[in-house]
């Protein structure tokens, strides 16, 4: 396969409380054209289908999918009467494809079941979605209560199906580390989802969409190394970020917010240590929004977000100093001075020798707000 830059795209979900056309912006002040965009937001529904086409036309945005029809397994007239609309909307609107998620309620999870009921609901859809010339995308859900858990099965009712010109697999980073499953399928894959894990204490068998955050360093699910044998084995399409966790839901403006920033400036030097072309660019966005937008030049330190919350955090300044080594790893030519400044910053400003642990946040002016001494600010220290 030929190299190129990673595709990456923005699922709705990151910022679910942002209105269409704000969310469509976000997506083109993180430098990306790609979305994915939902059916299922509290407070957001869909527009009129021509509106949503009008909007990505306007903003330059290609949208990829809708996010989703659920139970799509559970195959019934109402199920066919509920694709049919979704498959017409996704035809009215551009996007490319309709995401079909398998039952989660534990019904149909039985030997005799799973494949079967896959094939029936493949075998319905595959009318409509030929006659919308849209595609539909798989996606299999790693919790136990999922009636379809794993890629294989999915193919196996894909294939008997005669459904490979119409049906692709998504692939879920979360969900296919709580599935188990070794194999990847990159050759039947057409959209990949990415999110992380942090929470060292957390067993895989209690995790959940709610902890479900931006891929950080102390990642559990094991991203990176998917995203590289995915790659390595042919795939070149679409990774879609797709957090989950509440912590991101209300973010005022998640592209000015600090973690954002500096987990973006982390992913891409990965990006360009694995050797694709076209991350030089946003790791210079990024650095470049951390000196001179978060950085505080009258006070010092760094502010958690530009143009709104201006505490200064444990956290956030954990994050800098990630970017900054990242940064320097790829010799980009101000990780230097970003990774002193923050250094000092953490050393003279939140480190507290008595008590062997950072302090937590402080105002803008480094006046105290508590004496709270948080467990994730100190885990991300260390």
């Amino acid at each position: 396969m030929a190299e190129h830059s990673l595709r990456f795209a923005l699922n709705h979900m990151v910022a679910p409380h942002l209105p269409l056309a704000e969310f469509f912006a976000l997506a083109r002040r993180l430098g990306l054209a790609d979305v994915e965009i939902r059916n299922d937001l509290a407070g957001q529904p869909l527009p009129e289908p021509a509106e949503v086409k009008r909007l990505a036309a306007a903003a330059g945005i290609r949208i990829l999918s809708i996010n989703a029809l659920q139970k799509f397994n559970h195959w019934s007239a109402a199920r066919a009467a509920e694709a049919t609309a979704l498959a017409e909307y996704c035809r009215a609107c551009g996007a490319e494809a309709l995401v079909l998620v398998a039952a989660n309620d534990g019904s149909g999870r039985g030997e005799s079941e799973r494949v079967p009921n896959a094939i029936e609901a493949l075998r319905g859809l595959k009318p409509i979605f030929a006659a919308a010339g849209i595609v539909g995308l798989v996606e299999c859900l790693g919790f136990d209560a999922c009636s379809l858990r794993k890629k294989s099965e999915a193919v196996a009712a894909i294939d008997a199906a005669g459904g490979r010109d119409v049906f692709r697999l998504t692939h879920d980073t979360f969900h296919h580390h709580l599935a188990g499953e070794e194999a990847l399928f990159p050759e039947r894959t057409g959209l990949v989802h990415i999110s992380g894990v942090e929470d060292a204490a957390l067993p895989v068998s209690d995790m959940r969409d709610s902890h479900r955050v931006l891929v950080g360093p102390k990642d559990r699910l094991g991203n990176i190394a998917q995203l590289k044998a995915l790659r390595a084995a042919g795939y070149g399409g679409p990774i879609s970020f797709e957090p989950f966790a509440a912590e991101l839901r209300t973010l005022p403006d998640p592209a000015r917010e600090i973690h954002t920033t500096t987990r973006m400036v982390h992913c891409y030097a990965i990006t360009r240590l694995m050797g694709r072309p076209g991350a030089d660019r946003f790791i210079d966005h990024g650095m470049d929004f951390l000196w001179n937008d978060h950085r505080d030049t009258v006070h010092g330190g760094y502010v958690w977000g530009v143009g709104g919350d201006e505490r200064k955090q444990a956290y956030g300044h954990a994050f800098t100093l990630l970017a900054a080594s990242s940064a320097k790893l790829v010799g980009h030519p101000d990780a230097d001075r970003l990774l002193d400044d923050v250094t000092e910053v953490i050393a003279t400003r939140f480190f507290e020798a008595r008590h062997g642990a950072s302090a937590e946040e402080f105002g803008r002016d480094w006046s105290p707000i508590s004496n709270y001494r948080g467990q994730n600010s100190n885990m991300h220290l260390t």
